[in-house]
């Protein structure tokens, strides 16, 4: 079965235990229409709780591929602008953007 880091670009993000990913996370909704930017770049649209909707970019995939193709829902970090996907957590799979 497939991980969150077999869709990303294993040079910008790493698989990190979920305990140790900090904060700044949010659980969202994920719309499964993503548009695919460029090849290793993916818009999605979010929702939080209160079902305030946005687009966002998750960058570094691997090439076509959408690390959340299949999900409904995950813990999601964005960047201070709240444009870019920083984090994501699914149930425990988590990966984060390399600093």
């Amino acid at each position: 079965m497939d991980t969150l880091i077999d869709f990303l670009d294993t040079e910008k993000w790493t698989e990190i235990n979920s305990t140790d990913r900090g904060e700044g996370f949010v659980e969202c909704a994920i719309n499964r229409n993503a548009k695919q930017v460029d090849p290793n770049t993916l818009a999605i649209q979010i929702a939080d709780d209160a079902g305030n909707c946005r687009t966002v970019t998750i960058y570094n995939t691997k090439e076509n591929k959408n690390p959340v193709k299949h999900v409904g829902r995950a813990e999601i970090k964005l960047d201070e602008e709240r444009k870019t996907v920083l984090g994501i957590d699914i149930d425990g799979d988590c990966v984060i953007v390399k600093s």
